[in-house]
């Protein structure tokens, strides 16, 4: 059994109350564990260190802005004169692109249909292990790092940490997906679905939650 976590953004409480109910259980993040509407940087910082103790840690757009010094990654939230500690605590992670667990594949944004056949794999475990080899690689030309149109953009694919909700509609390719980053679509309920595409970004909803994943069982929402 496992958990998978949706944006943090310095939520301090929230990380140690997914980590007091997961218990011995293994917590995979969807990232974004920085830039905050209201948490200081300090709080920020507590809890990266927190996120560190525990499990699969998976990177989201708020946490690359801070790892590179390409100035087209950076988004909103970036803090320029907090970015040499959030950049120090963020390379304490032993952290991931994509994580594939019980069926489902697990990025901070999703997989589009178009960057399935960019990369022509359809395979869970093979797109996995080509994600996780581009970790590092900050070279804004690779496909994984596109903003389409929807998200203010100009590329006609978008990549996994920018890919919006709701161009996961319709999926064909990897029709089970984990994933965060689109709170718009959160704001209700404190997750949203697409059949089995998972958006978990409950940040802004006031609900937070997580799932729990059982091998052979439908995800199982937890509120924290």
């Amino acid at each position: 059994m496992k958990y998978v976590c949706g944006d943090q953004h310095g939520e301090l409480a929230w990380v140690k109350k997914a980590v007091e109910i997961a218990g011995d259980d293994p917590i995979i993040w969807l990232g974004d564990y920085c830039d905050s509407f209201y948490a200081t940087v300090h709080t920020q910082l507590e809890t990266i260190s927190e996120i560190r103790k525990h499990d699969i840690k998976i990177f989201g757009n708020h946490d690359n802005h801070y790892l590179t010094d390409d100035r087209n990654f950076r988004g909103s939230g970036w803090n320029p004169e907090a970015r040499p500690l959030l950049k120090k605590k963020l390379k304490t992670l032993d952290g991931i692109y994509c994580h594939v667990e019980d069926e489902y594949i697990i990025t901070h944004a999703g997989i589009v249909d178009p960057l399935a056949e960019h990369y022509d794999i359809d395979d869970l475990n093979k797109m996995a292990e080509h994600l996780n080899s581009f970790f590092g690689n900050y070279d804004n030309s690779l496909a994984i790092y596109n903003v389409s149109p929807t998200r203010g953009g100009l590329d006609d694919i978008p990549g996994i940490f920018w890919c919006d909700w709701s161009e996961l509609k319709d999926t064909k390719v990897f029709k089970k997906q984990i994933v965060g980053h689109s709170q718009w679509a959160c704001l209700k309920e404190g997750y949203a679905r697409h059949d089995d595409i998972w958006n978990i970004d409950s940040l802004q909803s006031k609900k937070p939650m997580m799932l729990k994943l059982k091998e052979g069982k439908e995800p199982e929402i937890v509120w924290l």
